[in-house]
């Protein structure tokens, strides 16, 4: 189920007495506004980094601007390092090869002000983790490092779920 009905899914929490906040952070719209929703919650909870294997986490941008685009998330690390993550929502193959081609285009920019090992690049794709192999194995070929995050609807129902487990007991 999801909650693209935002009348419903304010009176639910309403209902359930949730904070701004925690409407903001539970709340998945659905393409890749949810997707890039699932990875601001990871940033904003701290697991991020350690879900993916990186460096502590100093600061986060989304929307990082370069002279020649936006990356959707700039993490940059204690050790000096950043990574670039570009968050696609499941689509077509063309839609991955975009998002390395934007990485490849963000990196070269940001390699002008660090060495070129202290910028990574992720991909982070909403989709099931069954159909992700052959995405995994283009990314892998073109260096830069493939995250499956799951898909939308499994993070929306997840949401669902977190809510209605909040809900009062009826007596």
């Amino acid at each position: 189920m999801t909650h693209d009905n935002k009348s419903d899914w304010e009176a639910n929490c309403e209902r359930l007495g949730l904070t701004d906040r925690e409407k903001q952070l539970l709340h998945v719209p659905n393409g890749e506004a949810g997707a890039c929703a699932v990875i601001r919650l990871m940033l904003v909870s701290g697991v991020l980094a350690s879900t993916w294997d990186l460096p502590p986490i100093t600061n986060w941008e989304q929307e990082f601007a370069f002279p020649r685009g936006r990356v959707d998330f700039a993490l940059f690390h204690v050790d000096g390092s950043v990574s670039l993550v570009e968050v696609k929502n499941a689509g077509s193959d063309r839609d991955i090869l975009c998002g390395i081609g934007q990485l490849s285009l963000y990196a070269i920019q940001a390699g002008q002000n660090l060495p070129r090992n202290k910028v990574r690049r992720i991909l982070a794709v909403a989709i099931d983790s069954a159909k992700s192999l052959h995405l995994d194995s283009a990314c892998h070929l073109a260096g830069v490092t493939f995250e499956c995050i799951g898909s939308v609807p499994e993070h929306q129902e997840g949401a669902l779920t977190f809510l209605l487990s909040r809900e009062p007991a009826s007596s």
